[in-house]
């Protein structure tokens, strides 16, 4: 019987038959093989991605973090240096005796500045940290010399310093714009005569 189905279809149709079932065959492990592959690399890439999107998850929270420390070390610096540049208390009041009551403070400046360069170092630049101990250097200096010559320069020194950090870090806190602030608070002690309103129209 198994020779009859033989000489039935003949030899080429047998192998092109065989052929064919080979094939098949081959081709399902291929098909087979492909997936698995592609299964594989598919896991793979969703585990980078996730793992992509952890770290961007941290970098981001990090961020937020030192955005949040650097606000707050703008507003504590602005109002240390506001604070200590006195009330004008009579018309006629200048720089030179605002700089002898401010000489006078020297020392609780100071422990402020070290007080706030510790609690903020991680956030602050090498320059900025750098101008904060030049200015609690003067301080000391200051307080040393007391409210008059060359004390009161010290102060001036460490004030001018101080002035220097807050117009950075408020600069780094808008993203490297260019923020000036005006030398002095409205009701403080003025430096120099006022402009003349005048002029400034012209």
């Amino acid at each position: 019987m198994p020779m009859d189905w033989i000489e039935t279809l003949g030899i080429p149709s047998l192998l092109v038959i065989i052929a064919g079932w080979l094939g098949k065959r081959y081709l399902d492990k291929k098909l087979e093989y492909e997936r698995a592959l592609y299964k594989s690399q598919i896991a793979s890439l969703e585990g980078s991605l996730r793992e992509n999107l952890e770290v961007h998850k941290q970098k981001l929270k990090n961020s937020e973090f030192i955005f949040r420390e650097q606000y707050h070390a703008v507003l504590q610096l602005y109002k240390l240096k506001k604070d200590m540049v006195p009330e004008k208390r009579y018309p006629d009041m200048e720089w030179g005796d605002a700089l002898e009551e401010m000489a006078q403070s020297a020392n609780e400046t100071r422990k402020q500045l070290e007080a706030f360069r510790e609690k903020y170092f991680a956030v602050l630049s090498p320059g900025v940290v750098e101008k904060l101990e030049s200015a609690s250097s003067s301080c000391i200096d200051a307080e040393l010399e007391g409210p008059d010559f060359p004390g009161t320069q010290f102060i001036d020194l460490a004030f001018n310093r101080i002035e220097e950090c807050t117009s950075l870090l408020k600069s780094d806190f808008d993203g490297q714009r260019n923020v000036k602030f005006q030398r002095f608070e409205r009701g403080g002690a003025q430096k120099g005569p006022p402009a003349d309103s005048e002029n400034e129209r012209r």
